[in-house]
């Protein structure tokens, strides 16, 4: 499934702004290669058919620039939000967070950088750089 697929199958996101996020997710790659980061794009899933709240991965990509170790993000893969602490409050409060995130649980943490996408004064998404 592309962006806009999922944006339309789990979230609340409207037609337009499931494009917007499929524009933004198209430069990716370069984004990835550039900072020598995992790039990774998450909206809430809408709707009450989970245990717990969740956020969707709505795009992934790993720079071919550096060596990392395996990924755990998948385009289309659910996550909770208690897993992701830093998306959560970006989320809530819009803002830019910097933050350090384990890779597995008692591995070697990364630091983790979150920016809110904005529809006005909400947020719709939020993409992180690992």
């Amino acid at each position: 499934m592309d962006v806009r697929e999922l944006c339309r199958k789990f979230t609340s996101c409207t037609a337009v702004q499931g494009e917007i996020l499929a524009h933004i997710a198209v430069c990716f790659s370069f984004v990835a290669d550039l900072t020598h980061a995992q790039v990774t794009l998450y909206a809430p899933v809408k709707g009450k058919d989970f245990e717990q709240p969740c956020f969707i991965v709505l795009a992934h990509e790993e720079p071919h620039t550096a060596v990392h170790a395996a990924s755990w993000a998948e385009q289309g893969s659910l996550v909770r939000m208690l897993e992701e602490p830093l998306v959560r409050q970006t989320f809530e409060t819009g803002k830019p967070l910097t933050g350090r995130r384990e890779w597995e649980l008692g591995q070697t943490d990364i630091m983790m950088f979150t920016y809110a996408i904005h529809d006005g004064n909400t947020p719709m998404a939020v993409v992180t750089l690992e």
